[in-house]
């Protein structure tokens, strides 16, 4: 009875250390649903338990965990089932090590059944630091949800925990059924010591791979944007070129329509006129600067802000930005704009202010932006910028983008609110020598 106490004991406690692994996963289950699940997978383990079958046990426990990562949380089949066999091949290791060492002191306790004391120090040895170890890995995997990010890959890193935990069963088979030497159950409990290091390494390893590869993501995502904004501000610059053709034209076509008018063919005038009604020069355009690139990306950007009942003025001096290459000033102020626009959002009135000017007999370009901001989006140090849930604007890598220009020009940035106006701040200044 002590013996299978101990049984359950273990299990409750394996049952915490994987709830506490899950709960960097977004769920797919209710939190009722995920707990029946894996209060009936544990008891189910615990009621088996006392068959003494170690390699059942091993594979269900595998099983368990694998069905209730898979079921109740989203991930990949290969992103549960890493974590399965991790957490099993640590489990087994340190049941391992805590085995070999008691070993020593009393050869085959684990067949003494009745004998709680020594079930109890097994017990506490070996589940609780594999329940530390299991809260630790949580907070490491946390950082970037790494099993939700998981790629096939993730096959690779099975292989080293898959053997370790091969290994474990087949040793710990081995110190039930053989009498072996104090100096052979000090090299399997180096073994265990040894594959349990390897096994962080390979975990760590697998999270550092995962970060990888979702900032190789994340920087393809971003210049696929700077991409297709750049072609966005170069259609509306080749409609403004139209738009200049047209003006330039527009006296012959006054001529043509006088021509159709005097001899009385008002049903061609008219047609004429819905043409032209057609024609790209027609369309709306707002010039903001001598620049026509920096004159296309606000047309654009007024006419998006236009959609959320955002005010958008630009004061933009003339030839001050003229230093800058295209992909920069797309770069620059699509960025910009992009933070301001996100965080006018939803004010009422929200409004956009860009300052754009050459300070007096000095090579340095000053670019203020002040936009309209319903809360502070510092953190409590004033200095750190808080991030959004989706990692965009200026908070993620909208930052990055920006900043590469400032060291390019040799500039600098500083960020201010305003609380009693709610308005956020922007100013860079850049070296255009």
């Amino acid at each position: 009875m002590a013996h299978f106490l101990g049984f359950l004991a273990g299990y409750c406690i394996e049952g915490l250390a994987i709830w506490l692994y899950s709960s960097v996963f977004t769920p797919r289950k209710r939190f009722f649903e995920r707990i029946i699940l894996l209060s009936v997978s544990y008891l189910s383990l615990a009621l088996l338990s006392p068959l003494d079958l170690k390699w059942m046990n091993a594979v269900l426990y595998l099983s368990a965990n694998f069905l209730f990562l898979y079921l109740c949380f989203r991930l990949k089949w290969y992103g549960a089932l890493f974590h399965s066999i991790l957490l099993t091949s640590v489990m087994a290791m340190y049941e391992l090590m805590v085995y070999s060492i008691m070993d020593r002191f009393a050869p085959h306790f684990y067949q003494q059944t009745e004998n709680f004391y020594l079930s109890f120090i097994y017990l506490i040895s070996s589940k609780f630091p594999f329940l530390l170890t299991a809260f630790v890995f949580a907070l490491a995997a946390g950082k970037i949800k790494a099993g939700e990010k998981s790629e096939k890959g993730a096959l690779f890193y099975i292989a080293v925990p898959f053997s370790s935990a091969f290994a474990m069963v087949l040793f710990i088979g081995i110190l039930e059924n053989y009498v072996l030497s104090d100096r052979m159950k000090q090299m399997i409990c180096l073994a265990a010591i040894i594959l349990l290091v390897a096994n962080i390494v390979m975990f760590v390893a697998y999270l550092y791979s995962q970060r990888k590869n979702e900032e190789y993501l994340q920087t393809r995502l971003h210049l696929l944007r700077e991409q297709k904004r750049s072609e966005y501000y170069k259609m509306i610059q080749e409609q403004n070129d139209n738009q200049r053709i047209l003006l330039h034209d527009l006296k012959n076509h006054l001529s043509t329509l006088e021509m159709y008018v005097t001899a009385g063919d008002n049903e061609k005038a008219d047609e004429y006129i819905r043409e032209m009604f057609h024609f790209d020069g027609f369309k709306p355009s707002l010039v903001s600067s001598d620049n026509d690139l920096l004159n296309a990306i606000l047309a654009g950007y007024r006419r998006e802000c236009e959609n959320w009942g955002i005010r958008i003025d630009a004061d933009i001096r003339s030839h001050s930005v003229d230093f800058l290459s295209e992909n920069d000033l797309t770069t620059l102020f699509g960025n910009i704009l992009d933070n301001a626009m996100e965080a006018a959002k939803g004010v009422k009135d929200g409004y956009i202010d860009l300052y754009v000017y050459r300070e007096d007999d000095t090579p340095f370009l000053v670019v203020r932006a002040i936009n309209s901001c319903e809360c502070n989006p510092f953190e409590s140090d004033g200095k750190t910028l808080r991030k959004t849930s989706k990692g965009e604007g200026l908070h993620g890598y909208g930052l990055k983008s920006i900043r590469q220009i400032l060291e390019k020009y040799n500039g600098s940035m500083e960020m201010h609110y305003d609380g009693d106006n709610n308005c956020f701040q922007l100013t860079l200044l850049l070296d255009s020598t």
